[in-house]
């Protein structure tokens, strides 16, 4: 701590009753935050740069791709989710929606959707995403698994693009660029912000250092083989996407 800090901290001690660890801690969430923005914003730009805006496209790169949406009461949403899914420009996916205990119409629109390929997974009993993500993992034998919520809109060449990182071996998992698509007000600002920095900034900079600490649930592709590995998801996984 400089002696212009200190000086200025005595100085609010003065005026305002603050005692030496008001002082730390005033600077410290102050400052904190500051400094760890500009580290992601500079390590994630560094990303981008480095590798993604060298981002190999192989087209003949096609791993099958297991697309899996949980849904529990989203008749709302479900079908947009439903569309931009069927509208992506990568044919080796098979699509899977798991009503999860649904009590609305969301089962019902998924099945207008049957004679299109979409495999519907009507489940009784609400058990939760970790169980209905376990229920298809159990049925499917693709390459990869994907999750993506129910209240999410997929890019039309967002799996391809999800895909091209798997030509890699080393990479277990992908996270998506998730986007707030509702900014309608200053609460869903604020959300959209928290996005940009949670997963366009930050996952950007973790993977300047090799490798993700989480995924984001919103998008999240994963290798079939190391989710079985490590025991696919049970009901005490504590976080393996959030």
């Amino acid at each position: 701590m400089t002696g212009l800090s200190l000086a200025g901290l005595n100085g609010l001690n003065g005026l305002n009753g603050l005692n030496a660890l008001d002082a730390v801690v005033l600077e410290y969430v102050t400052l904190f935050p500051a400094v760890l923005a500009i580290a992601w914003s500079v390590l994630g730009l560094t990303q981008v740069i480095r590798h993604e805006w060298r981002l190999p496209m192989n087209d003949a790169w096609l791993p099958t791709v297991a697309v899996v949406v949980p849904a529990h009461n989203e008749e709302l949403l479900i079908a947009g989710t439903i569309e931009a899914l069927l509208a992506q420009d990568y044919p080796a996916m098979q699509l899977h929606v798991v009503c999860d205990g649904s009590t609305d119409g969301t089962a019902r629109i998924a099945a207008d959707y049957r004679d299109r390929g979409v495999v519907v997974h009507d489940l009784e009993v609400n058990g939760g995403k970790s169980a209905a993500l376990q229920h298809v993992l159990d049925r499917v034998d693709t390459d990869l698994f994907l999750v993506v919520d129910a209240d999410t809109w997929c890019h039309p060449g967002a799996i391809r693009s999800i895909v091209q990182q798997f030509a890699d071996p080393a990479v277990g998992a992908v996270t998506g660029n998730a986007r707030v698509g509702n900014v309608q007000n200053p609460l869903t600002a604020i959300q959209a912000m928290e996005y940009t920095v949670i997963v366009g900034m930050a996952k950007r900079a973790e993977q300047f250092w090799g490798g993700l600490y989480t995924v984001s649930g919103a998008a999240a592709c994963l290798r079939t083989e190391a989710l079985r590995a490590i025991g696919g998801w049970t009901g005490e996984t504590l976080s393996l996407i959030h």
